[in-house]
């Protein structure tokens, strides 16, 4: 028996949607097994407390292993999902996917205790740049005469490259790579606006801090994994793409905090560590030559939880801003 017409697929799927809930569902699964051995800073400080440090400098560099994961999430995915608009990509007639390619430059605050002074902060401005590819694996479904691209479905992934710089104590770059799903709600038309919700899981490659054996008083090594969802609506207002959406970011990973014995040596405690925080970001695109999209985009995130007995001058509590510039290319 066939489903009414206002059911109906806009187009056939390709194949692929089970993909993209396979993808969904294997990230979840992924967040959830982090948090199920993941510690909150308190409880890494006290580990390193009970290894031999002293209590200030393992507050201190359970803090700054906590900044560090959020500050490294939102330099790798911080903005929309796809720049330029909430409307999914579709397909081809024909029913081929459709596809995309992008090129964004961005740049985040990041703030983290001092590694060298217990009194002292540092917040670089940190600068990334992202390529990422999409595929329009679905067009949805139709729900009215009007209204369509119910749970149209784009694919995605993308490698981000940030840059802390070695000023401030960083030890070069960090690279992350992410894989994710867009699944749309309505396609953006001439009465309504484009709207969906993307999840994704990001990989980050690890970062050194500080360095206990050359003088500093904490050193903390970060390896963290994102899971990412954002909402967000657009609408076309005379030839200018407006965009406006929030987003969920969820991190943990490994860390090591590191801080003098007080004899000359090194007291290392390894652990597990997660957090969360809320983002919001809006963009204007223009369009050129229909295959050209150039975006700006800003934001901010919001502060992570405050840490017990941290009393220096790093805030974790206080948000943080973010914004770039994209180029994005539909095939």
């Amino acid at each position: 028996m066939s489903l009414p017409r206002r059911f109906r697929a806009d187009a056939p799927p390709v194949g692929l949607l089970p993909i993209a809930l396979a993808v969904v569902a294997v990230m979840s699964l992924g967040a959830a097994a982090d948090h199920v051995r993941a510690q909150t800073p308190a409880e890494v400080a006290a580990s390193c407390v009970g290894s031999g440090g002293a209590v200030d400098p393992c507050l201190a560099g359970a803090t700054a292993a906590h900044s560090l994961m959020g500050s490294m999430s939102l330099a790798g995915g911080a903005g929309s999902a796809i720049p330029g608009t909430a409307s999914n990509l579709g397909t081809r007639v024909g029913g081929g996917p459709r596809l995309s390619f992008h090129a964004r430059a961005m740049a985040s605050k990041w703030a983290v205790p001092a590694a060298d002074d217990l009194a002292g902060e540092r917040d670089p401005t940190v600068t990334s740049i992202r390529l990422g590819a999409a595929a329009g694996v679905f067009d949805g479904f139709r729900l009215m005469p009007t209204v369509g691209g119910f749970l149209a479905t784009d694919l995605f992934g993308d490698v981000t490259l940030s840059s802390p710089g070695q000023g401030d104590g960083f030890s070069g770059g960090v690279r992350s790579y992410a894989l994710g799903a867009r699944i749309g709600l309505f396609r953006e038309g001439f009465t309504i606006p484009g709207a969906s919700v993307s999840v994704a899981r990001r990989f980050s490659g690890s970062l050194d801090y500080g360095d206990v054996p050359g003088g500093d008083v904490l050193a903390a090594t970060v390896d963290p994994a994102t899971t990412s969802i954002r909402a967000a609506v657009s609408k076309d207002l005379f030839a200018v793409e407006l965009l406006a959406g929030v987003g969920w970011d969820d991190v943990s990973g490994d860390v090591t905090v590191r801080v003098p014995d007080g004899a000359g040596g090194t007291v290392v405690s390894e652990s597990s560590m997660d957090g969360s925080r809320h983002l919001y970001f809006a963009s204007a695109s223009m369009t050129f030559s229909l295959i050209l999209t150039l975006t700006a985009e800003g934001g901010w995130a919001a502060g992570l939880p405050a840490v017990p007995g941290y009393d220096g001058p790093h805030d974790p509590t206080s948000g943080r801003v973010f914004g770039g510039f994209s180029a994005r290319l539909v095939f």
